[in-house]
This record gives structure tokens, sequence and C-alpha cells, in this order.
């Protein structure tokens, strides 16, 4: 079972965690009272930029590029990052955006939580809302293990 620690709006982690679900993931909501051991994935979401890394420090941490605050508080922690946004900074990103679909776009290979590597390419998703939250999910779900080709039909749920 791998933990997810979503930091930000209550809503989208429960959406967050019904699409992994749906998919097969086997994942839970990482409460610190009640785990003793680390986070496998922290998402660094909080428009207020509240948030809370304290030993045991996540596996990975995934956040929104542009997100001072999330860069701020995993600073000397030494938990590998992946940013997600709409910068060409980014690791993971938006190549084209129609009315009813995206391509979003893997800049950089970067690990799973099993140490498997995730290799630049292009998925392409049914998501005519594309926005940053779908770039934290999609990110969650290959850091999670989700096979890229396994994306498509796991956002076509939503």
């Amino acid at each position: 079972m791998d933990l997810l620690d979503w930091q930000g709006q209550d809503t989208q982690a429960q959406e967050l965690l019904h699409l992994l679900r749906s998919a097969g993931v086997c994942v839970q909501r990482y409460d610190a009272a009640r785990h003793q051991g680390p986070a496998g994935v922290c998402v660094l979401a909080d428009p207020a930029g509240a948030y809370r890394l304290q030993p045991p420090y996540p596996t990975i941490a995934i956040f929104e590029g542009e997100d001072r605050a999330a860069l701020r508080a995993i600073a000397k922690t030494g938990v590998p990052a992946i940013t997600a946004g709409l910068s060409e900074h980014d690791t993971v990103t938006y190549s084209s955006m129609a009315q009813d679909c995206c391509a979003v776009t893997v800049g950089r290979p970067f690990l799973t939580l099993r140490g498997t590597s995730v290799q630049e390419q292009e998925i392409v998703l049914p998501c005519p809302c594309a926005g940053t939250p779908l770039l934290l999910f999609v990110t969650a779900a290959l850091v999670l293990g989700v096979a890229p080709e396994l994306l498509s039909g796991m956002f076509s749920l939503s």
C-alpha cells in the first residue's frame, strides 16, 4: 500500500484517490498521526502555501514549478522533486490543449516509487478542462506506477 500526502484542497485529494483506485493502484491518504513511516508521494498543491514537511520526509515530492512556497518547503530536506506546470522548465507540462483532449509531455525522465524510469514522452488524454491540478494528478499517477498507456482510460473516468 502506497501512501499519498496531498497538501491542498481535500476535494482534489479525494478525486485523485478515486482515480488511482479505479486504475487498480493500492493507495491510501497519508496521516502523520496514524502512519509511522513516510508518505511515498507528497503533492504540494495548497494555494495558500501552508505546507508541512517534517521527518520522516516523503520519498518524492510533486509540486507546481512556480510554487515558491513548495520550493521553500522541500529545500534542505533532500527529497527528490518533480515539477508539473505550464513552464518549459517543468518536468511534466502540456504540449497542446484542445476542446476535448490534451497532450501531456514528460520533458525529463524521473523514477517511480518502485525505481522504474518514466521516460520522455507525450501522453494524449481526454481532458476537457486541463489545468495544473490535472498535471499534478498525472504526475502522481506516473510516480505511483500507473503505466502511461493506462492514463487515458483513467482520466476518462472523471
